[in-house]
């Protein structure tokens, strides 16, 4: 077994936003993008079988901090004060192979390199849900699960038509 040897993983979020009848929907989706750099193994590769969606929503105002909270077994939970529901969020499922059979999963950790933003507008996608095995499987693939909270920021002022955009990073420990 290997140990302190890291694997980063870029994930690219987008953003959707459109004005509705004075209103705000908005999508929202994270897709893993190209690339692991690893110690452990020549070559990673990033399968993307179901991309975290925060869903499609109207945003009645940003008077007040509201969360789309998206789990690892694809419970949702939403502020419906300040939210209406168009289409349902999901959780994000990524098939990582590459890595040794049978190396043990020391940890994973996703942090938010920057916020969802356009025009001036942010959101931000925190306190990251996350499902994953102990070990890698006999054919050198780990099944990664990403649920996390995107929140409004409160200020009162309309969110900007158009996609958002952002980062985080995954870093995981063998």
């Amino acid at each position: 077994m290997l140990h302190g040897c890291r694997v980063n993983v870029l994930i690219q979020i987008v953003l959707e936003v459109y004005f509705m009848c004075k209103n705000v929907m908005i999508a929202l989706m994270i897709f893993i993008m190209a690339a692991c750099v690893s110690h452990e193994a020549a070559a990673q590769t990033v399968t993307t079988q179901q991309a975290l969606y925060f869903g499609e929503w109207v945003f009645y105002n940003n008077n007040a901090e509201y969360e789309i909270v998206v789990n690892t077994n694809g419970d949702f939970t939403f502020d419906s004060n300040g939210l209406v529901l168009l289409t349902e969020p999901r959780e994000g499922i990524y098939d990582i192979d590459g890595y040794t059979p049978g190396a043990e999963v020391i940890s994973v950790v996703v942090t938010q390199a920057s916020p969802l933003t356009k025009g001036g507008s942010t959101l931000t996608v925190d306190d990251f849900r996350l499902d994953f095995p102990q070990y890698v499987d006999g054919d050198g693939h780990i099944i990664l699960k990403v649920g996390g909270v995107a929140n409004t920021t409160a200020t009162g002022v309309s969110y900007v038509d158009g996609i958002y955009t952002g980062s985080i990073d995954v870093d995981i420990t063998f």
